[in-house]
C-alpha cells in the first residue's frame, strides 16, 4: 500500500524547491502517493510540470507574502481561515504526512498538519531570514516532527533553532544529470565551449567562488568562457 503524502508549498512560482518537489515526487511514485498543494496564483508553469509527470495537485486559496503592505495585510487577514481550508482538506484525505517545502517561513503547512493531527516533515532550504521569520520559526519548530535540510550551510543556519530532540537530516535536492547530457563536443565544431551559473545575485549563492574558478579553468583551457 502506498504512502499518502500532501506536500504542502505557499508560493507556486516555478523555482528550486518546485522543481525539487516535482523529481522526488516522480522518482518515489511507486512507493508513494504525493499530492501537492499550492496557491493557484504564478502557478501555471508550475501545474504544467506537474501534469507533465502525472502529479496529483491541489489548487487552493492561500496568499503568497510579499514585501508589501498591503500584502502582508491580507496575507494576516487570511491566515486563519486558509489554515481552516488547508486542515479540512488534509483530514478529508487521510494523508500520512505533511511534507512542508518552500523554507522556514512556510507555516500554514505545519499549523494545519498539526491540527489535523497528521505527521510534519519541514523542508529547509536557505540559509538567510529576516529576524522576525527566524524567531517565528523558533516556536513553530517545536510542533513538527522532523527535519530536512537542503545542506549544511542550511543545517548549521538552523540547528541552534531546532530543539536537539527533534530528527534533522542532510538530503540534497537531487540533479537530472540525464536531461544535461550530450554528445561530446567536438573541438573542431566547438572552438569556445561556454560554461554557465543561473541564479538570482545574492550574497548566499557565493558567486565569488564561481568567479575564482572561472579564472581558473580560463588560464588552463584559454578557449573556454563563463557566463553569469
Amino acid at each position: 500500500m502506498k504512502i499518502k503524502v500532501a506536500n504542502v508549498i505557499e508560493d507556486a512560482r516555478l523555482g528550486g524547491p518546485q522543481n525539487r518537489i516535482v523529481q522526488i515526487a516522480y522518482a518515489l511514485s511507486k512507493e508513494v502517493t504525493t499530492t501537492v498543494i499550492c496557491p493557484r496564483s504564478n502557478s501555471l508553469p508550475f501545474q504544467e510540470l506537474l501534469k507533465e509527470k502525472q502529479i496529483n495537485f491541489k489548487l487552493i486559496p492561500m496568499v503568497t507574502p510579499r514585501k508589501n503592505f498591503f500584502r502582508i495585510f491580507e496575507y494576516i487577514l487570511k491566515f486563519p481561515l486558509e489554515i481552516y481550508f488547508l486542515y479540512s482538506f488534509l483530514k478529508k484525505n487521510k494523508y500520512q504526512i505533511v511534507h512542508i517545502s518552500g523554507g522556514s517561513w512556510q507555516y500554514k503547512g505545519l499549523i494545519a498538519g498539526v491540527f489535523a493531527g497528521i505527521p510534519t516533515v519541514w523542508h529547509l532550504n536557505d540559509s538567510k531570514m529576516p529576524f522576525i521569520i527566524k524567531r517565528v520559526f523558533l516556536i513553530l519548530s517545536n510542533f513538527a516532527d522532523s527535519f530536512i535540510c537542503a545542506s549544511k550551510r542550511t543545517m548549521d543556519y538552523y540547528e541552534n533553532l531546532i530543539s536537539p530532540k527533534k530528527f534533522i537530516s542532510i538530503i540534497q535536492a537531487p540533479v537530472d544529470t540525464k536531461k544535461f547530457e550530450k554528445k561530446k563536443i567536438s573541438n573542431k565544431k566547438d572552438k569556445n565551449p561556454i560554461i554557465a551559473t543561473v541564479c538570482n545575485v545574492s550574497p548566499i549563492k557565493d558567486l565569488e567562488t564561481f568567479i575564482k574558478v572561472a579564472k581558473n579553468i580560463q588560464i588552463a583551457y584559454p578557449n573556454s568562457s563563463f557566463k553569469i
